[in-house]
């Protein structure tokens, strides 16, 4: 990406010479991004960008975990996003919420929900045991394999572990899962 005119963007010598003062002060490295540097010496990689006529900061990462290469192609794909027209805090919200939803989506997560949904409707002891008992039969035994939670991965899991097709416990998880 190009940075325009190179006598004002920073080096890594000049970034590890940056002292705290006694107030935040920033410095620039071209195009908007630029290096936070609170009165603790700690600095900060952030973009302020315009999105919508509005300015925003886009917050990169924190030095040396994030070099001065890395922040820059930070930048560089930031900027690629607000040519498509989206908002790249926006992008980085909603991806962190689609990783949390992902990490909650496994079996085990979402049977747990099942039992617990079916106590606060108040199912009979019996219903709530004999549940419990199915969703230990079709468990996976392995996180990785737990990872995404489908209808089908739910039916191959009741297969896997309940080898009789044609039992009555096998039909009864295909039906309540599938």
């Amino acid at each position: 990406m190009d940075f325009g005119d190179t006598s004002t963007m920073l080096t890594a010598v000049a970034i590890k010479a940056m002292k705290g003062r006694e107030r935040p002060y920033k410095v620039s490295d071209g195009r908007g991004l630029y290096l936070y540097v609170v009165p603790t010496g700690a600095k900060y990689w952030r973009l302020n960008y315009q999105f919508r006529q509005k300015t925003k900061t886009l917050s990169l990462g924190v030095w040396p975990q994030t070099g001065l290469a890395e922040a820059r192609r930070k930048c560089a794909d930031a900027k690629t996003l607000l040519a498509d027209g989206i908002d790249p805090n926006e992008k980085a919200r909603l991806d962190k919420i689609a990783a949390s939803i992902a990490e909650g989506n496994t079996f085990g997560m979402i049977a747990e929900e099942w039992i617990e949904k079916g106590r606060k409707e108040g199912q009979a002891p019996v219903t709530l045991k004999k549940n419990e008992w199915l969703l230990k039969q079709v468990k996976p035994s392995s996180p990785q394999r737990s990872r995404h939670c489908s209808s089908c991965s739910v039916l191959f899991q009741s297969r896997t572990f309940l080898p009789n097709p044609s039992s009555d416990t096998s039909r009864i998880v295909s039906m309540t899962w599938a």
